[in-house]
């Protein structure tokens, strides 16, 4: 059965070492992970220094990992209080708030967003510990993380840890010649680095998760992904609705019909194949109409490319389901 909180897993029981090595099969066993590769990425980010390679011996042969080990016997960690908490925040970590209830602990980033740094704030309690992001709150199980927490100094540091190794979704970049609604995304000017390097124009989906999965290539979430699929070119009618107004002010005398045909028109010159092409009933009945009588005179008109209509296979489909008569 899969690890659901294979990070934490991983966390607690693997450490550095340069002088071993532990099998990949190994690993899987005893977390649970869901298959070598799985296993392979999340590893990459957790301990960047660890060298993958084939291992070869008489007892002991496999994919295995090289300087880390496993841990035995886990000493207990030494309880402490929350507000004991506050003398052991690392050097590169900020103390925000403290209360005998709560301790916030700020992780800076390397990247800033409209002039201002990006912080991983860390929420720590007696029973738990969650992080935000811009004041968003992480789904720790989707990055496969359990969020218990049990006070003491080292869960402190290993928390800590590994939200250092969370990436933060940057946004995507802005397409130069394509425009999307504003209430789906927000326009941000980002820099990655203390240097004075340039800034660069990224939208952010009104839905980001901050954050970024373990397996991604990229600093990009999947919402913020998705955003260049609802891009439209510029000066483009957004929907229906608005190419029909352009249709009243160019043809104010036109029947409904006619402004019917020609939106079919828009929408199948927008399509990317024949069968992402979609038509409205009015049109199948027409066409299905034309195509019973003769499919030869539809068939050349249809191959004339004056209009683009439905092939004689998709009317065969609608031809017992859409009545010709309104």
């Amino acid at each position: 059965m899969e690890n659901p909180v294979l990070v934490s897993w991983l966390l607690q029981h693997i450490q550095y070492d340069g002088s071993n090595f532990v099998l990949s099969k190994d690993i899987i066993t005893a977390s649970g992970a869901k298959s070598h590769q799985q296993l392979n990425t999340i590893i990459k980010k957790l301990f960047p220094k660890v060298k993958k390679k084939r291992q070869y011996g008489k007892a002991v042969t496999g994919r295995a990992y090289h300087g880390i080990s496993l841990k035995e016997n886990n000493k207990p960690h030494v309880p402490c209080t929350l507000s004991e908490l506050q003398n052991a925040v690392p050097a590169d970590a900020l103390l925000m708030s403290a209360s005998p209830e709560k301790v916030e602990i700020g992780i800076t980033s390397k990247l800033f967003v409209n002039g201002n740094a990006i912080l991983k704030t860390i929420e720590f309690t007696e029973a738990e510990w969650n992080v935000s992001i811009r004041n968003h709150k992480v789904d720790l199980h989707r990055l496969h993380i359990a969020n218990d927490f049990t006070c003491s100094t080292a869960n402190f540091h290993t928390v800590i840890n590994l939200v250092r190794h969370i990436g933060i979704c940057q946004g995507c970049r802005v397409p130069i010649d394509r425009v999307i609604e504003e209430d789906k995304y927000t326009l941000e000017e980002v820099q990655y680095g203390s240097s004075v390097v340039k800034q660069e124009s990224r939208m952010r989906s009104c839905y980001c998760h901050q954050v970024v999965s373990w397996g991604s290539t990229t600093d990009v979430c999947r919402l913020c992904q998705n955003l260049p699929s609802l891009l439209l070119k510029k000066d483009e009618p957004s929907d229906t609705s608005d190419l029909m107004q352009i249709f009243d002010k160019c043809f104010p005398n036109a029947p409904f019909e006619m402004k019917d045909l020609l939106t079919a028109q828009y929408d199948a010159l927008r399509a990317r194949t024949p069968q992402n092409q979609r038509w409205d009933k009015s049109i199948i009945r027409v066409c299905l109409s034309l195509w019973i009588r003769s499919h030869r005179a539809y068939n050349d008109l249809r191959n004339s490319k004056v209009l683009i209509l439905p092939s004689g296979r998709q009317l065969q489909r609608y031809k017992n389901t859409i009545p010709l008569s309104k």
